[in-house]
């Protein structure tokens, strides 16, 4: 059995983190080559302090030959228990996590980034994630974005959360039009 230890050389200052009291809309590391990971909301990892999620995505990003990660999410605000996002969604929160996520992908995809969908089975959990979700996609649509995911669709066909793949998992190209057009017809 390999182990792997999140090891991040990079310095404080060369993070990316864009938060206020009750969100995060940004955590990552710069770079040229960058795996950007979209889950469903933010846990309390800061460039300090990494939760697992983000230890998770810091070490695919170094499995991967990447030199750089980006962690954003459909719904920015945190929380460390799932169970305790709204049941309704601040229109304005969401607006501006739209806004954020747009530039940072202008900003820092490039042909040599990957961006990975990773939100698991949660999006399921609240009525409005899926609708944030086509959001996001629709504002950057004409991007050009190749979407990947981690290791194998769950049993409900998400892709999964970071914390819930093993290392040893591959990238696989991940169809996000036809993901979002057969949960339509659900």
């Amino acid at each position: 059995m390999r182990k792997y230890f999140c090891r991040d050389d990079h310095r404080k200052d060369e993070h990316i983190y864009e938060t206020n009291k009750n969100n995060r809309f940004v955590l990552g590391t710069m770079g040229v080559k960058t795996l950007i990971a979209i889950g469903v909301n933010p846990s309390i990892a800061t460039p300090d302090n990494y939760d697992q999620t983000i230890k998770k995505l810091a070490v695919f990003s170094r499995l991967f030959y990447f030199d750089s990660w980006i962690m954003l999410n459909i719904y920015p605000q945190i929380k460390t228990e799932f169970n305790e996002l709204p049941d309704i969604y601040d229109q304005n929160v969401n607006l501006e996590n739209i806004d954020k996520i747009n530039k940072i992908i202008k900003l820092h995809y490039n042909k040599n980034s990957k961006i990975i969908a990773a939100w698991g089975d949660l999006i399921e959990e609240k009525a409005y994630l899926f609708q944030l979700l086509k959001n996001i996609v629709d504002e950057i649509n004409g991007l050009d974005l190749e979407w990947f995911r981690i290791g194998k669709l769950t049993l409900q066909n998400h892709p999964r959360h970071l914390s819930r793949i093993g290392y040893d998992e591959k990238l696989h190209k991940f169809n996000l039009r036809y993901y979002y057009d057969s949960k339509l017809n659900d």
